[in-house]
């Protein structure tokens, strides 16, 4: 079963205005394996977007997308599906994060970034993570990054044991069938490759300029 059909039944990518969500990370992230059969993502065929970025043009105007970059974890013949990369909203201590009361130890206490996904799903937790360190529930998606809906993941990082690299991202974006290749075609969006570093970028506000800055000097 693919990563979109274990998220949501697709909506349009533009379900209405965009709406902040209070945090509850006891629903937002699936806890224990996913459905039996569920591929490992691994080498994407080249006419596929998979592992991936896109980049948002300057015509692309919605206030969801402006200026964004997205990782493109699923892309298939149903649709796509990507994560935002560039917007961090803020962080939140582990004990947040767990619903648990604030404590004096230095794990409850450490704060992650957290990030908008997307306008989809916006309780809905994913971590994207270096390959270093897997459970049982991570797919590598391309070369150098893997994704995971598990809880597990926060308690590995908060314990000092988590991968190297990692995003915690909040919400989704989602294409139906067709739909990102008629906006790629009408130029909302360009592509590029997905390096680590890009997406995991210890400065992601520079990221949208750097690749609009790359793609406009290969033109």
């Amino acid at each position: 079963m693919s990563w979109m059909a274990q998220v949501s039944q697709w909506p349009q990518r533009r379900p209405g205005p965009m709406t902040m969500q209070p945090l509850a990370f006891l629903l937002l992230l699936v806890v224990g394996p996913g459905p039996a059969g569920s591929p490992m993502i691994q080498n994407p065929p080249r006419d596929r977007l998979q592992g991936h970025l896109l980049v948002a043009t300057s015509q692309l105007r919605d206030p969801r997308f402006v200026e964004t970059v997205i990782y493109v974890v699923e892309h298939g013949s149903d649709g796509a599906m990507g994560l935002i990369i560039n917007r961090p909203i803020g962080k939140a201590s582990v004990a947040e994060l767990r619903h648990e009361e604030q404590s004096n130890q230095a794990i409850q206490r450490q704060k992650l970034a957290l990030y908008y996904g997307g306008p989809v799903e916006r309780k809905l937790g994913f971590f994207l993570h270096s390959p270093d360190v897997m459970l049982a529930t991570s797919r590598v998606v391309a070369d150098g990054v893997a994704m995971s809906m598990d809880s597990a993941m926060l308690n590995s990082i908060a314990e000092g044991k988590g991968p190297k690299k990692y995003l915690l991202v909040f919400g989704y974006a989602g294409w139906r069938a067709d739909q990102l290749e008629a906006e790629i075609a009408a130029g909302s969006w360009f592509t590029a490759d997905a390096d680590p570093s890009i997406v995991f970028a210890e400065d992601p506000a520079r990221t949208w300029k750097r690749l609009t800055d790359e793609h406009v000097l290969r033109l």
